[in-house]
């Protein structure tokens, strides 16, 4: 079966899945749509409820996974010996969890294919720019959550110390970049090229043009908050690196 749609959106490839799946319904069913044979079909998923409780016990910790009714029991016992610098339990904040029920496999990249694969990628970081933009519009994504020219050096550094497939991870990293910095170069806003596309605009509606001195305040004032988000945001990333 191949997956091609996801509650009526279209998916080219398995990270489109990751994108929507924060919409899916925990409530109602979702409506996955398959291609099977040639022929499309629409399967009604429900996401299962997934919890987790923890038991303290003199000899060891006990926790407990539920997953649709059926529990799984594991437990963690005491040691005297103990690891230097190395963590044995890891700690989150405690949240319901749903699985969705399905598995990618892989497929093999060709010549011929990777074209077409490039394209979804492409189209996936766009459609991922777009959507943590609006979420900073609504509030579903946090200022903190931004980063600025010191978190970039810091992710090309994690990119560039990887053990393994280093030079995918840096070309895909600097992808990622590129379109980050195009889209958000389009934005409507003073100081960038988004901003002087507006005036266009409202130059070709009034059908005269806008006097430069008007025009270049707005743009020094667009460039001075500019500068004070690029402060902003390097702040966020120095805080996250002294905090790792």
């Amino acid at each position: 079966d191949e997956i091609v749609e996801l509650n009526g959106k279209h998916i080219d490839f398995y990270n489109d899945i990751t994108l929507y799946r924060s919409e899916m319904s925990p409530d109602k069913e979702n409506i996955v749509t398959i291609k099977r044979n040639g022929e499309k079909l629409d399967v009604p998923v429900m996401l299962s409820e997934q919890k987790t409780t923890v038991r303290y016990n003199e000899d060891y910790i006990e926790y407990t996974t539920e997953i649709n009714g059926f529990p799984e029991i594991s437990r963690i016992e005491y040691s005297e010996d103990v690891p230097k610098d190395e963590s044995l339990v890891g700690t989150e904040d405690s949240a319901t969890q749903y699985i969705i029920g399905f598995s990618p496999t892989s497929e093999e990249i060709t010549f011929g294919n990777i074209w077409g694969y490039a394209w979804s990628e492409t189209k996936f970081v766009v459609k991922l720019v777009y959507k943590s933009l609006w979420g900073l519009v609504t509030g579903e994504v946090g200022m903190d959550q931004m980063s600025g020219p010191v978190g970039i050096v810091t992710a090309i550094n994690d990119a560039v110390t990887q053990e393994t497939d280093r030079w995918l991870y840096v070309f895909n990293l600097a992808a990622i970049l590129t379109i980050n910095l195009g889209i958000f170069n389009l934005l409507p806003l003073p100081a960038l090229d988004g901003g002087r596309l507006l005036f266009m605009i409202i130059e070709f509606v009034r059908r005269k043009p806008i006097p430069p001195e008007k025009e270049g305040m707005v743009h020094a004032i667009g460039m001075l908050l500019l500068f004070a988000f690029v402060i902003f945001v390097s702040f966020n990333d120095i805080m996250r690196l002294f905090g790792r």
